[in-house]
């Protein structure tokens, strides 16, 4: 399988589930002072008391991209150059 393939399925699975994770965000307190220095262009909010880090880019339909436990965000890089116009990740 090549990677704009594996790109491409990703987007059509993982769509419908990012977007209602990024709907449940407005019932979310504001945006939070992170207790730790974050790399430029990340934000931070607070969700049940944990402050958790997130970037935001591109306009359009809500993509959330959601890395495993022993990643972090850096690992949907490739990935993030490749979603198509409309979508904000």
């Amino acid at each position: 399988m090549n990677f704009g393939r594996f790109a491409e399925i990703m987007l059509r699975v993982a769509a419908p589930v990012a977007a209602l994770l990024f709907m449940s965000l407005g019932t979310l307190p504001g945006r939070a002072e992170p207790k730790w220095p974050l790399p430029e262009g990340m934000k931070s909010t607070e969700v049940n008391g944990y402050d958790m880090a997130y970037q935001e880019s591109g306009a359009g339909a809500p993509l959330v991209l959601v890395h495993g436990a022993l990643s972090d965000y850096r690992i949907w890089a490739a990935v993030a150059r490749n979603i198509p116009s409309g979508f904000e990740s």
